[in-house]
Formats: C-alpha cells, sequence, structure tokens
C-alpha cells in the first residue's frame, strides 16, 4: 500500500513565523509527523518506530463492542496521531474508539492501538474522524467513508495531502481538513463536533478559514497547544 508522502510538502512555507519556544526544526518536525512516522522516528531515535511496533501485534481474539449510541470512532493509523487526536476529543468529554488499521467492511472490522480485532455497528456512533490513507489496510480512507456512510455515520476526513481530503469527500465524508488543521481547531474549540453532523457545510468553510490562517499570529497558541500534544506523545 503506497505511503503518503511529504515530498512535495513545501516546509519553507510551514516554518515557524512566531516568536514562540517552538523553533522551525521542531516545527518541520511536528509536520512531518503528521503523515511521515518511518522518517521521524529517525529524527527522534527510533522513538515513533518502538510505539509502531507495539500496534502491530497480531494474534487477540475479536469482539463485539457493547452497545453504545455516543462517541467518536477515530481511524487513524500513526500511533502518536492517534494518541494525540483521542487526548483533545477526551478532554472535549468524549469516548473515543481508535481503531490504526481497517481489516473489513463488511462488518465493520477494525484493529485497536492495542492490536485487538473488533467489530462495531457505525450506527452507534456520534461521528467518525478518518484518516486518508491508512498504512497496512487493505480498504483506504475514500473505502472507509463510503462504508460509514452507508452505516449512516458521518464521517470527517483528516489528512495532511489535500487531494485525499477531497476524494475523502467525494467518497461520502461530510467534511474534511489537513491533520494540523483539525487539530488545532479541536484544541481551540473552534471545530463544534455537533456542527459537523447538524451543518457540515458551514463546517467545511470554517475549516478552509482557519486552514488558510494556520500561520497568523492569532493562530499561534492555539497551534502550538497541537504542536506540544503532538511532541508529547511523539517523543515519549
Amino acid at each position: 500500500m503506497p505511503q503518503e508522502r511529504d515530498t512535495n510538502k513545501d516546509h519553507s512555507d510551514k516554518a515557524e513565523k512566531s516568536d514562540g519556544s517552538i523553533s522551525s526544526a521542531v516545527s518541520n518536525l511536528f509536520e512531518d509527523a503528521y503523515e511521515n512516522p518511518g522518517k521521524t522516528a529517525l529524527v527522534v531515535g527510533g522513538a515513533a518506530a518502538a510505539i509502531g511496533i507495539a500496534y502491530a501485534a497480531r494474534g487477540q481474539i475479536g469482539r463485539f463492542l457493547p452497545n453504545q449510541r455516543e462517541g467518536i470512532l477515530l481511524i487513524e493509523d500513526s500511533p502518536y496521531m492517534g494518541k494525540a487526536f483521542r487526548q483533545v476529543l477526551q478532554e472535549q468529554g468524549e469516548s473515543v474508539t481508535w481503531f490504526t488499521k481497517i481489516k473489513r467492511l463488511q462488518p465493520f472490522t477494525g484493529i485497536t492501538n492495542e492490536g485487538a480485532e473488533v467489530v462495531v455497528q457505525p450506527n452507534k456512533f456520534k461521528m467518525a474522524f478518518v484518516d486518508g490513507e491508512l498504512v497496512g489496510s487493505n480498504p483506504q480512507g475514500e473505502h472507509v467513508v463510503d462504508a460509514l456512510k452507508a452505516g449512516h455515520l458521518k464521517s470527517f476526513g483528516i489528512s495532511t495531502i489535500p487531494s485525499i481530503n477531497e476524494s475523502m469527500i467525494r467518497h461520502g465524508a461530510v467534511a474534511a481538513a489537513q491533520k494540523p488543521a483539525a487539530l488545532t481547531a479541536l484544541v481551540d474549540h473552534s471545530l463544534d463536533l455537533s456542527k459537523i453532523i447538524r451543518a457540515p457545510g458551514q463546517v467545511q468553510v470554517e475549516m478552509n478559514s482557519l486552514t488558510s490562517r494556520m500561520l497568523t499570529p492569532e493562530m499561534t497558541p492555539a497551534r502550538k497547544k497541537a504542536d506540544a500534544i503532538v511532541m508529547k506523545f511523539l517523543t515519549e
């Protein structure tokens, strides 16, 4: 399965422009952390690779989750990005079921960060956040959002690559945004989860605006909070 590539990213456009404590080098590392755990692992001395090994474990018996009509389904293959999104969502009072891989779409079956195979009913969740390119999965983001839509669950696409977000929207996601913008918006409480469900078009307009303002001074506090959360899990 092809990896999401970062070779076309212009890191010079993403360098830290404020007077804050996060240097441009750390900012670039942070950007790499969103989609390139292998590269970033070399920089941080193998920490990310060690985390990756943990979620690759197999052999646990599949099980059904209890019926639940609330909570968020998070589908994210990067261990530290999954932890970052899970923490921010939990801080907002949401319960989170996190899959790092999707094994099959019918019945909808995922692999958790602990390596357990779990079958869920999509319509038991409030909504889903879906990574666009899932390493180790045959179904990719566009297939996942299509299956979730058929299962009556609205999904929000998260990929650092805009074209993948556009593809997920075409295949059933109600909205999408680049990962740095999505995480920053959650930290800033400017991404209203209930609005994703009831007014996704408006959310998309708001996320497009926020993405264009990511490096402006007004977004510096929220962006640095998001940076710190990712770096915490990246280097632990």
